[in-house]
């Protein structure tokens, strides 16, 4: 159960990560986590929709976007 395909779930998890630095583990303990990134993969089923719902809910926290490199 690690790769997870719920758009809202996947989403949710994204923004907790970048507001609060927290993602919850299959046991349910909490993790802090400095993550300075989110990768989608390409190869999880509805990946593109995946990557739009996470961009999407973190725009909507207020959470920047920015490319590694210029």
């Amino acid at each position: 159960n690690s790769v997870l395909t719920d758009r809202d779930e996947v989403a949710e998890r994204a923004v907790r990560l970048a507001t609060d630095n927290e993602v919850v583990a299959i046991d349910g303990t909490v993790v802090t986590v400095r993550a300075r990134s989110i990768c989608v993969h390409g190869d999880t089923p509805g990946a593109v929709e995946l990557a739009r719902a996470v961009r999407s809910a973190l725009d909507a926290a207020g959470v920047g976007v920015y490319r590694f490199t210029n």
